[in-house]
């Protein structure tokens, strides 16, 4: 439709502004792109990590970014923060919630959580920090919850809604839903 390719468009304007953004503040030499996190990567100190995917068996996660602070870690006398881009104007809890969640998983493989992350957002690539409450039981809890559905190999409930059309996997269920003669296809 012509809303979801709206939002792609400005999608991928902010993720390569944001990036632009951020390598700008570090020299080139002091970041890394497209990688498989592994802990001996995260010891070696650099500035910026972009476009980052974390792969233990049970969960694979992507993370924007990761940008190195000061403050003792497993890793020495550094930690990282996640960073998050996204192309909404105006923020909501579910952006804070997705770096508590980041934040989690981050803080387990580098011995720290931490207390802050980054959301770079809108057109202007605004940049926003959030204090982090990373080791709340709820965000444990979800993280669990989702770890369990992955490991009973059984698939999400199938249920198109009216925002289906600008979902990622749209043409995926509305298959699935054809071939099962679905009622929700309705």
């Amino acid at each position: 439709s012509p809303y979801e390719l709206l939002q792609k468009e400005t999608r991928d304007h902010v993720r390569k502004a944001a990036t632009n953004k951020l390598v700008a503040g570090c020299q080139e030499v002091d970041t890394a792109h497209g990688i498989t996190l592994k802990l001996s990567i995260l010891k070696r100190g650099i500035s910026l990590l972009l476009d980052v995917t974390i792969d233990d068996q049970k969960l694979a996660v992507h993370f924007d970014a990761l940008q190195k602070e000061i403050g003792p870690s497993r890793l020495g006398e550094f930690h990282y923060i996640p960073l998050l881009f996204h192309e909404a104007e105006k923020l909501n809890r579910k952006h804070k919630t997705l770096l508590e969640m980041h934040s989690c998983i981050l803080g387990d493989i580098q011995g720290r959580q931490p207390q802050a992350g980054i959301l770079i957002h809108g057109r202007e690539c605004s940049i926003t920090k959030f204090k982090l409450n990373s080791g709340d039981k709820s965000t444990r809890r979800a993280l669990q919850e989702i770890k369990e559905i992955q490991n009973t190999g059984i698939a999400p409930i199938l249920m198109l809604n009216r925002h289906c059309q600008i979902c990622e996997f749209c043409q995926r269920c509305h298959i699935e839903a054809t071939a099962k003669d679905d009622l929700t296809h309705l």
